[in-house]
């Protein structure tokens, strides 16, 4: 009995059952205790990298030679691993489709785009810029 004159908590946590003695059960339940006991402990699939992880790390580590501060280099980090995982990096139209159609605020399409413009400039890749306001300024 606890302090307060009740039993201790974890009897009463949801999925809490008492283990049976090895004695009371049979082979088949043995087996199937082994398989819940193995299936709880199921492990996380590994994340695939992605093709250009190395160019998203030599992209980072050039905005932190030329002095980017932490926050702008976890954000970029963010941004190309999205990205990375979802388009082509070396394709900047699938990039441009899944900013505009995944992402709804404009203020986070325009840190993705400041991070994949980055990402661009750093890796030799042309791409057109879109303007602000959404028509071609003619020159």
């Amino acid at each position: 009995m606890g302090s307060l004159g009740f039993g201790p908590r974890i009897a009463n946590a949801p999925g809490w059952y008492p283990k049976p003695s090895a004695e009371e059960l049979t082979q088949d339940t043995q087996k199937m205790c082994i398989q819940l006991e193995q299936s709880s402990n199921a492990r996380r699939r590994p994340q695939e990298e992605g093709k250009y992880q190395s160019e998203i790390i030599n992209t980072l580590l050039r905005a932190k030679n030329e002095g980017k501060a932490e926050s702008t280099l976890k954000g970029f980090a963010s941004h190309l691993k999205i990205l990375n995982r979802n388009a082509d990096l070396r394709n900047p139209e699938t990039v441009k489709t899944h900013i505009a159609n995944n992402i709804k605020d404009p203020q986070t399409k325009n840190s993705y785009a400041i991070a994949y413009n980055y990402y661009c400039k750093t890796n030799g890749i042309e791409r057109k810029k879109p303007s602000s306001n959404g028509n071609e300024k003619s020159q």
